[in-house]
């Protein structure tokens, strides 16, 4: 399904993901489930599908050398076959990824609502939020097939074309335990496969199995503070964007009508000109339902991220996740602008177009009154911290660095520090959560590897 809300909720869904994966979002909060898509394809099996660029600036504040806006704009393009502006010379019309959005027609009465809202308190419109320089009201690109209806994952796009290569073994129901280091060079790994262990040896090993356990498989294989293999800041420096909801209560005639209606087409990105953060540093996201009931969302999420988090070892066990905190909000200036977001949310909630399409008043999710206008600085600081939710948008946990950077854990060729042979590229190696969505400056940063791994500049 185009729509995440089909699986999210549903018996099925253990099936997809870590039924017991938890994580604490603020210092205020106790842990929760965190989803995180399992099996070939990774998050991109179960998540919005949502394909907005990161900006120019985020790749810019890497930092490390081959990383740049400059270096990145190929592998967008490359990865993408863009049905709406592909002939643009920053997109592509040849990749293995089909990126589209709804026509307005079909948009749902909450998209409609907030855009409305938000073009009327003079956000702006942009049809494109990937071009460079995109900003305000804009239609949300997803990866779905045009034809068929249905979301494309990285394995749909990636892989299933590939099984029949001589020189590739696919692997299923296989838990990666460690890397397994002889003198500092990585030779294999440690795998249970169909319940039985086991080991596979290769000339050089390439992890991505996330931001969350990709750190873990280094920790347990004694990379990481401390480790006995290499002293490393393995699972420092975790971000994500935190995001709090206003829940509006739908009349009947605004609900969509299939629950394979798509569940956003819009979203709202600006700059708040507060706390140093760059342009676009926030986003205002309309949901025309809720994954797991008939009610429509308006949120805001700070997109550039001061705070950091941690993840750790609950056990050497590796059928036991990690420990999570996130740690959101912690930062001022992520909490700043997170309280002027949620102003900017009552405001929007307020307007005649959402009370249009509204049954009762907004409340939060825990069925509670989200604040209002009138609401103290200290009253919306303590309900961001009480409601606050992650955008599922984990990463940092493996950081890439500079080579006098002693934050990072992978040099500017994803190789791991200290280890030869070992390799690292998912969204844990990003420095810094960027300021959209991260599934496709995931595949960007895979399409840039891969040409670092060729030798290719």
């Amino acid at each position: 399904s185009l729509n995440p809300g089909l699986i999210i909720g549903k018996a099925k869904f253990d099936e997809f993901q870590y039924p017991d994966l938890r994580a604490k979002r603020t210092a205020m909060q106790a842990p929760e489930p965190l989803w995180r898509g399992r099996g070939l394809g990774g998050s991109s099996t179960i998540n919005g599908i949502l394909a907005i660029r990161a900006l120019p600036e985020d790749h810019d504040l890497w930092g490390a050398p081959g990383w740049a806006w400059d270096d990145l704009l190929p592998c967008y393009r490359r990865l993408e076959t863009d049905h709406d502006y592909g002939a643009d010379p920053w997109h592509g019309a040849t990749g293995p990824l089909p990126i589209r959005r709804v026509a307005q027609s079909r948009w749902g009465a909450v998209d409609r609502a907030l855009a409305e809202a938000a073009l009327a308190q003079h956000y702006g419109w942009c049809d494109d939020h990937n071009a460079p320089d995109g900003t305000g009201v804009s239609p949300y690109a997803f990866n779905g097939d045009p034809r068929t209806d249905q979301r494309v994952t990285t394995n749909d796009a990636y892989l299933e074309p590939a099984r029949s290569r001589p020189n590739l073994t696919i692997l299923g129901d296989a838990l990666v335990d460690r890397i397994r280091v002889v003198h500092q060079v990585a030779v294999g790994v440690r795998v249970r496969i169909d319940g039985v262990w086991t080991e596979v040896s290769g000339g050089e090993v390439v992890l991505s199995a996330g931001a969350v356990h990709t750190p873990a498989i280094l920790l347990r294989s004694g990379i990481g503070p401390a480790g006995t293999i290499a002293d490393l800041p393995v699972g420092q420096h975790l971000q994500d964007h935190p995001v709090c909801f206003s829940v509006i209560p739908l009349r009947e005639d605004a609900r969509p009508i299939s629950p394979f209606d798509r569940h956003t087409n819009v979203c709202v990105r600006y700059s708040s000109h507060m706390g140093g953060a760059g342009r676009n540093d926030m986003m205002i996201v309309a949901m025309n339902t809720a994954p797991v009931a008939p009610v429509g969302l308006i949120g805001v999420w700070v997109g550039q991220c001061f705070s950091e988090g941690t993840l750790r070892l609950a056990s050497l066990d590796p059928d036991v996740d990690p420990i999570i905190d996130e740690n959101m909000l912690s930062d001022p200036r992520d909490l700043d602008r997170m309280r002027d977001g949620i102003r900017r949310m009552i405001s929007l909630t307020g307007s005649t177009t959402v009370d249009a399409i509204s049954s009762g008043p907004t409340i939060d999710r825990f069925g509670g009154l989200p604040p209002t206008s009138d609401s103290s600085d200290a009253e919306i600081d303590a309900w961001a911290l009480r409601a606050a939710g992650d955008a599922q948008h984990i990463c940092g946990t493996v950081r890439m660095g500079a080579d006098d950077d002693p934050s990072g854990v992978v040099d500017p060729q994803c190789r791991v520090r200290g280890i030869r042979g070992l390799r690292v590229v998912d969204a844990s190696i990003f420095p810094t959560v960027p300021r959209a969505n991260t599934h496709l400056m995931v595949l960007a940063v895979a399409e840039r590897a891969s040409d670092l791994f060729r030798g290719q500049s």
